[in-house]
């Protein structure tokens, strides 16, 4: 690892999501990984609550906002870079990059605002933007330029920043969120508390928030067409605001005993060391995280082609199955050969990339260059 000498701390604001999402995931790997290179670390939680089942990590000063929005934030922002002075703020998701921007020109502070992007905001909001997403859309154009960096998680994602933005390509760079922590293996090899996992059918397991993005919907279609020709379960590991219309589609295919809404876990590692295959039915992605998850543990993977993430972490197809997004009978095809043949674990190049340190390094390399 590169030796980065600072006293000056790195702040990363943690956003408000529902049920621990990924990049809050996301963003405590980094401050272990920033902390682990020398790094001090303030870490920034808009809620009163520190997100469920994370634990910020040794060495990482917690400072919480209170705000119940993620706007209401600014004052407290402006005053603590008045009297903190950190190196670098680092947001991720727009409203936290929005808030990072404002703050430091309302702080006139001289401290570096980095903006991450995590996701695809074309295809998270669609045509079917509502008014105040379409007015998020237009600052994240107008404003995102304005930041000393701009950070996108995967190639593809790079490409339409930038095209968003329309800064020069140059201009965004490329930083994949940190998966792989240094545990990570220990982590999966945890006993999985989940019954169906003991005993001799296969088990197909994909992880996400029950929302419209992950495709939740597509995937239950696929089994339904997967159990008449298999013995064969499914566990979907996340929670959020689909739960109780996938619980009735579960319902209406029969499935109610071979389908199982987990919820949320706080390590759903060791349900994907286990699975039989491990499946994404993703619409999009800004990167995929529990797909690069199932990659570093050599499960069998099936995951739809969607913008911005599966093709470049499976090396378009070389390390996973790939089909259409939203191709129900593709899907469950697919699937069914993965049960029957499994496969061959990825090499341990194709997931090197995603390791906590190496991602740490960028960054701090990165600021390096911003002096």
């Amino acid at each position: 690892m590169t030796s980065h000498s600072t006293s000056r701390p790195v702040c990363l604001l943690v956003p408000l999501l529902d049920g621990g999402g990924g990049i809050e995931r996301a963003t405590f790997r980094l401050a272990e990984g920033l902390v682990r290179a020398g790094q001090p670390v303030d870490l920034v939680l808009f809620d009163r609550d520190d997100p469920p089942g994370l634990a910020v990590p040794p060495g990482v000063t917690r400072l919480h906002v209170g705000a119940r929005r993620t706007m209401e934030a600014v004052p407290w922002l402006v005053r603590y870079l008045r009297r903190r002075r950190p190196r670098a703020l680092v947001g991720a998701m727009p409203l936290a990059n929005l808030v990072a921007l404002v703050s430091a020109r309302l702080a006139r502070s001289r401290t570096h605002v980095v903006v991450t992007e995590h996701n695809d905001l074309h295809s998270m909001w669609g045509q079917a933007a509502s008014r105040k997403e379409r007015v998020l859309l237009r600052l994240v154009g107008a404003l995102y330029p304005r930041a000393d960096a701009v950070v996108a998680v995967s190639h593809g994602l790079g490409d339409r920043l930038a095209a968003l933005t329309r800064l020069p390509r140059s201009a965004v760079a490329v930083i994949h969120d940190p998966v792989v922590t240094p545990d990570f293996h220990d982590r999966a090899a945890r006993p999985a508390a989940h019954p169906w996992l003991d005993e001799d059918r296969p088990v197909v397991v994909s992880v996400g928030r029950l929302a419209p993005q992950k495709g939740h919907d597509v995937l239950i279609d696929a089994f339904a067409r997967v159990r008449r020709h298999r013995d064969a379960r499914l566990i979907i590991v996340g929670e959020g605001g689909q739960r109780q219309a996938l619980q009735r589609r579960v319902d209406h295919l029969g499935l109610t005993d071979d389908v199982h809404l987990a919820g949320y876990l706080a390590d759903p590692l060791p349900l994907v060391a286990r699975a039989s295959v491990f499946a994404l039915a993703s619409r999009y992605e800004g990167l995929g995280n529990a797909l690069i998850e199932a990659l570093a543990l050599g499960r069998p993977i099936v995951a739809a082609d969607c913008p911005c993430g599966p093709a470049e972490i499976l090396a378009d197809g070389r390390y996973g199955d790939l089909v259409p997004v939203g191709a129900v009978r593709e899907l469950a095809e697919a699937l069914l050969a993965r049960l029957e043949r499994g496969g061959d674990p990825a090499p341990e190049h194709a997931w090197t990339r995603f390791r906590s340190e190496v991602v740490a390094d960028a960054y701090l390399d990165l600021l390096d260059t911003l002096g």
